[in-house]
């Protein structure tokens, strides 16, 4: 138990350094820096579980132009995409 007490005061402390970090970017206090995920070869993936556009895009909700759009460099997945 003594454990669970220890993580719990851990991320208070977190959150609060964290607001405070926000709070101080806010007023102009500090600069934060903007980080961007990496691309990602969706291809590679879909081609690693061997399966067809059309099962990955079934698979994980995603339409089939989406998926090829993504594949072909077009377009990429928005934040939302990336929770499944």
């Amino acid at each position: 138990m003594e454990g669970k007490t220890a993580a719990k005061n851990s991320f208070g402390a977190d959150l609060i350094k964290g607001m405070k970090t926000v709070l101080a970017h806010q007023r102009g206090q500090i600069a934060l820096e903007q980080v961007w995920p990496k691309p990602v070869d969706v291809k590679a993936i879909r081609k690693r579980v061997k399966m067809s556009q059309a099962e990955f895009s079934r698979a994980y909700g995603i339409g089939k132009r989406a998926l090829q759009e993504w594949e072909q460099g077009g377009r990429h997945p928005d934040s939302a995409a990336w929770l499944t």
